[in-house]
């Protein structure tokens, strides 16, 4: 039995209720691992196998946290193929002794920075889906995760609310989130039939198209976020905006910072590439053009 075939017929089920994307991500790693080391039999891997695979991803030119994160996902099915112990109990004992390899080391680098003048300029003339997944991952500190699967039932106009389930993101739990006037009046103008928020490209053309627009990643809203938030809120609010880990029980289970929370999210400033809804003359607020192609 190979290692391909052996995620296909036990590995899946030890792991059933894993999401989607996390089993997307190993059978991407295992293509890899096909490519570089021809899939050999479970009993013919060893550590220079993996060795091999380390340094064949390494020249492809591929960065430290991605050589990592392949390395990993192998690890992660090949410990389940060895006997079983206290950190793996439900390891099939199909071979004797597992290999093991070191990862990388990867060298931390200073935080990127950006600016609300950057994210203008980077989104001026987007197409409407990036700019309404743009707003909406600024002013309410999310994901690509949570964003390309948040349904319209997660979503409370009345409310201000937004809802966001365990199942749909890594964070392991239920939360919610206050919405800003901004953040509504994109719902309001993205409301459509469809079950998503968000009618977004594939997973590929998502990246491909962001990776053309210049220096701006999606993550990089999250951040700006955060910059931008800290500026009139407290660090506990910062930490539920962007759903970090609490560090206190209090903070996390019983005192909500829901109020000042709300209040800071209002106060969040916007760029004007996000601009579409302006005051006429009578007082009343009208949709514009303004930014779409």
């Amino acid at each position: 039995m190979t290692l391909r075939e052996f995620f296909s017929r036990y590995y899946c089920a030890l792991i059933y209720g894993s999401s989607t994307r996390t089993l997307d991500e190993y059978r991407s790693s295992l293509n890899f691992w096909t490519r570089i080391t021809g899939n050999p039999p479970l009993e013919k891997i060893d550590v220079e196998t993996l060795c091999r695979f380390k340094a064949a991803l390494v020249d492809g030119g591929r960065s430290a946290y991605t050589v990592n994160k392949h390395l990993r996902a192998v690890q992660a099915i090949l410990d389940r193929c060895g006997p079983a112990g206290p950190r793996c109990r439900d390891a099939l004992g199909l071979i004797e002794r597992v290999p093991w390899t070191r990862k990388l080391r990867v060298q931390r680098k200073l935080p990127k920075q950006i600016s609300l003048g950057d994210a203008n300029a980077a989104l001026a003339g987007s197409p409407e889906w990036m700019l309404g997944y743009s707003a909406l991952a600024y002013n309410l500190g999310l994901r690509y995760g949570v964003l390309s699967r948040l349904e319209w039932k997660y979503v409370d106009l009345a409310a201000k609310t937004l809802r966001i389930p365990a199942k749909i993101d890594k964070c392991g739990g239920d939360r919610a989130k206050p919405c800003n006037s901004f953040s509504l009046r994109w719902f309001l103008k993205l409301r459509a039939n469809a079950p998503s928020v968000l009618q977004l490209p594939g997973r590929r053309r998502f990246y491909e198209t962001w990776r053309a627009r210049g220096a701006l990643r999606p993550h990089d809203l999250k951040r700006l976020c955060a910059t931008e938030l800290a500026k009139v809120a407290s660090s506990w609010a910062v930490r539920h905006m962007l759903d970090h880990a609490q560090h206190d029980v209090t903070g996390g289970h019983y005192v909500h910072p829901w109020e000042e929370l709300k209040e800071a999210a209002e106060r969040l400033p916007q760029i004007d590439a996000w601009s579409f809804w302006q005051e006429t003359d009578d007082g009343h607020d009208q949709t514009t053009t303004v930014a779409f192609s």
